[in-house]
């Protein structure tokens, strides 16, 4: 019964919080910027004022009369879909917001001390960052995806955001190459993903001055990267290293690798074209390698057989297409 009570309840404070979001500042400004009809809204908070105003004697008719009950089950379903409607509406606000500020600010962007964790996604008229970067000294996280137009990261990353730790990038196939200066030297993850003007240019990453660098991931098209990776490319500080998806890879670069003397764990999946691993044996710090849906290389690390599997058998490890090499 008090259960019941509750539902009925909690329905009245939820539909508050509905009237609050539709009459937030950034959703009349997106209903109006967007051509939007506002009477619809209008009409829906008319509707749900009605709804809110019949719960009070719902709640009381719960204990004794089941449909009541059922009928207030029904409407949360309702309630909760018109809450994913102005969800949407509200980060489409948002979103749009965020990419006028962007576009519009100056060089003489301001500071944002309390900005500790930034994701841009979904914005494909977002091409660029502040000119003159983006000064978030407190940032310590930032993912940017499926940005289609974006040419450039933040100006000045080196500088302007010195707590960086973590950078994911994903699909934002315009963006062509890391920021003059390079990136944060204290960032301790790197994943990129699907930008495939980005990948075409390894050569200029200048990752071997991360000193930080513990995880990198790399994913996508990867045009020209067919042995991986070139001698001195990653730091010798990295732990974790992702290769997936590189459909053109042909080679994995053992030498590339034996500096990684912190290298615990290595997984390579969905690279077809894989069909050798040149040089030595892999780092001997390594406890963990996994390889998946790579037909060509999976035969050379036949346990016992195969021509690559001295290179590997020292590996704690080891799993190929899901199964334990044993």
């Amino acid at each position: 019964m008090a259960a019941e009570l509750v539902g009925g309840a909690f329905l009245s404070a939820f539909l508050q919080v509905l009237f609050d979001r539709m009459a937030s500042p950034e959703v009349k400004i997106f209903i109006k910027n967007e051509g939007l009809n506002p009477q619809t809204f209008l009409k829906l908070k008319a509707t749900l004022l009605s709804v809110n105003a019949v719960l009070d004697d719902a709640e009381g008719k719960q204990i004794s009369n089941p449909n009541v009950n059922k009928w207030v089950n029904e409407l949360k379903d309702a309630v909760y879909d018109a809450e994913d409607l102005l969800d949407e509406v509200a980060t489409e606000a948002l979103r749009c917001k965020l990419e006028s500020e962007f576009q519009t600010q100056s060089s003489t962007a301001k500071v944002l001390p309390s900005l500790n964790s930034l994701r841009i996604s979904l914005c494909p008229n977002f091409v660029s960052f502040p000119v003159g970067g983006l000064h978030a000294p407190n940032l310590t996280r930032l993912e940017v995806s499926d940005c289609v137009d974006l040419k450039s990261l933040p100006e000045k990353m080196y500088s302007l955001l010195p707590a960086l730790i973590s950078l994911k990038i994903c699909n934002c196939p315009q963006l062509e190459s890391f920021p003059e200066g390079g990136l944060p030297s204290i960032l301790n993850s790197l994943f990129v993903s699907f930008c495939d003007k980005l990948t075409a240019n390894l050569k200029d990453w200048d990752l071997q001055r991360l000193n930080s660098l513990k995880i990198f991931s790399i994913r996508g098209k990867c045009e020209g990267m067919e042995y991986f990776p070139e001698e001195g490319f990653l730091p010798s500080t990295l732990t974790f290293l992702y290769i997936v998806e590189v459909p053109n890879l042909r080679s994995l670069s053992n030498q590339g690798l034996q500096h990684l003397t912190s290298l615990r764990k290595l997984e390579i999946t969905g690279c077809p074209q894989l069909q050798s691993m040149s040089g030595q044996e892999l780092p001997e710090s390594l406890c963990v390698l996994k390889i998946g849906n790579c037909p060509l290389l999976k035969p050379r690390l036949q346990k016992d057989k195969g021509e690559d599997w001295p290179k590997i058998a020292f590996v704690p490890i080891i799993e190929i297409d899901d199964e334990m090499v044993i």
